[in-house]
């Protein structure tokens, strides 16, 4: 948004429109579209934490990174679910 509100005040109308389309585009395939058809909707990540791991996979991975990245952030954010809420073991004592 940002930086199409920079090229509208720059005078480069087109450009800035087919900037926001483009924004609002992927905002919506990530949210509607990738969210359910990888998480199936077994997740308590927020759109943005998805968006994040999205951009996040196809930076180190490439194309491979549109399924990875999620599914390796709900993966960590899973394990370290477990671990908070696991029971804290008595201390081990010697005989």
């Amino acid at each position: 948004v940002p930086a199409s509100l920079w090229l509208g005040f720059t005078g480069h109308w087109g450009r800035a429109i087919l900037l926001l389309a483009i924004c609002a585009g992927v905002s919506t395939i990530v949210d509607n579209v990738l969210r359910p058809l990888l998480l199936g909707g077994r997740t308590e990540l927020s759109g943005l934490v998805i968006f994040i791991s999205v951009v996040g996979g196809v930076g180190l991975f490439g194309m491979l990174g549109l399924v990875l990245g999620p599914i390796l952030v709900a993966t960590a954010a899973g394990v370290l679910t477990v671990y908070m809420e696991r029971p804290e073991s008595p201390p081990i004592t010697a005989r």
